[in-house]
């Protein structure tokens, strides 16, 4: 992979990513088809999963009810970004994918915005959801201290391991988001990983919601090292870019 960020999109895909970790979705339904992490690649993603779903007053609405979506690409002197805008009569989704160039992982930001002349009530939002692959996966929770089968666990803890026993070594995804909420972490659903926000909240007309960012961190070896390298490293990547968002 170079060594800079980059993002594609064309009929078939959508794809970004940097040295560390590549996500390719459908172009035409917006849902993840394949998540890569480098060196030696090892591909995470078990076919096509849910991507989000957004609980409303109204009913839940996925990837296939919001049957619109448009694509674009941004790139700055830190990150590359592929944006994925959805439309329906009663809601619009926005997903902003980051990479930076010179940190590990991607990090995910959704928002939503009510498009209908009625408020709109949202319930609980899955921000990120996909199928993981792998055989005898462990999950490790409350600073990584914890193992686990499978939990869904609430918290206002920054990430959750997810390890896949391998023999070069084990590898493994960071999986978090910035705010309290849910980590569902091979459960509920058997072999599902999601970022669970609860809104509980509405939405007027033409409003939009900003959610809390989640992300994916590819590592590999010992899961309290990486915390403390590979994690470390994209929290502080995007520390610095929100205060510069900050300064204008």
């Amino acid at each position: 992979m170079e060594s800079r960020a980059q993002t594609y999109v064309d009929r078939g895909h959508a794809r970004i990513w940097n040295r560390w970790i590549e996500r390719r979705w459908s172009a035409f339904t917006g849902v993840t088809v394949s998540i890569a992490q480098a060196g030696p690649e090892v591909e995470w993603a078990a076919g096509r999963g849910a991507e989000f779903a957004v609980a409303t007053e109204r009913g839940v609405w996925g990837p296939m009810d919001l049957g619109e979506i448009e694509w674009s690409e941004e790139c700055t002197a830190s990150a590359a970004t592929l944006v994925s805008r959805r439309f329906a009569a009663d809601l619009e989704l926005v997903t902003r994918t980051t990479a930076f160039h010179e940190a590990p992982g991607l990090v995910r930001a959704v928002t939503l915005r009510n498009t209908s002349p009625a408020p709109l009530e949202v319930g609980r939002v899955a921000t990120d959801s996909f199928r993981v692959a792998g055989d005898g996966l462990r999950v490790y929770v409350r600073g990584f201290a914890e193992r686990h089968d499978a939990i869904a666990w609430r918290t206002d803890e920054r990430a959750a391991a997810v390890v896949c026993p391998d023999e070069r070594g084990d590898r493994g995804l960071f999986i978090g988001q910035e705010a309290e909420g849910v980590l569902e972490l091979l459960a509920p659903e058997p072999g599902v990983c999601a970022c669970v926000v609860d809104v509980d909240g509405t939405l007027d007309p033409g409003e939009a919601l900003e959610l809390p960012a989640s992300y994916v961190v590819p590592f590999s070896g010992e899961v309290m090292m990486a915390s403390v390298s590979v994690l470390a490293q994209l929290l502080a990547a995007r520390r610095a870019t929100a205060q510069t968002r900050d300064r204008f």
